[in-house]
């Protein structure tokens, strides 16, 4: 069934985000090492949501955001981050991630899906919501405090968790 590759996939990205949120508890000198696996983290969300739920990429321009998100992780994990020091990289989330996520699933939520498909949708895009608002509020707290700056807070990355625990591969 194609639905059982989602929680295969779902687990490989819990995993990855879970690993990435214990390297945020680490000294900086495991930076290469986090960076790295955020890499490999975000080719792997945008390719689990580009393809979800059918196994297919619906609509068929949803190919190019999660192509220039991978391009770019690759080109910035073999510049040695260059990429990421940016003051654009973060911005450029909101293009992948925001239109493969958001974007694409909405589209094929209203256009495409049958209703067994917007059923497995529901709760995959309300994890994106809540992770988002958490990791929102996390971040206004984490700064409000004062914290270090230079690390991410790793209750917010571990947020980010919530999408792919979110991913139903029952049917």
């Amino acid at each position: 069934k194609p639905a059982a590759k989602y929680g295969i996939a779902a687990a490989v990205v819990i995993v990855l985000l879970a690993a990435y949120a214990g390297t945020t508890l680490v000294e900086t000198t495991a930076d290469a090492w986090s960076r790295g696996l955020f890499a490999v983290m975000s080719v792997t969300v945008v390719l689990l949501f580009g393809l979800y739920p059918d196994g297919r990429f619906t609509p068929r321009w949803i190919v190019v955001p999660v192509s220039i998100e991978i391009a770019l992780q690759v080109i910035d994990v073999a510049s040695g981050f260059a990429l990421g020091a940016q003051p654009w990289w973060p911005w450029h989330f909101i293009l992948t991630l925001g239109v493969t996520l958001l974007g694409g699933q909405v589209y094929r939520y209203r256009r495409r899906s049958s209703v067994e498909e917007r059923e497995r949708t529901r709760w995959p895009m309300l994890a994106v919501l809540a992770m988002v608002f958490a990791y929102t509020l996390w971040a206004i707290v984490w700064v409000g405090l004062g914290l270090d700056q230079e690390r991410s807070p790793p209750l917010g990355v571990l947020l980010t968790v919530l999408p792919g625990v979110a991913v139903d591969d029952r049917h």
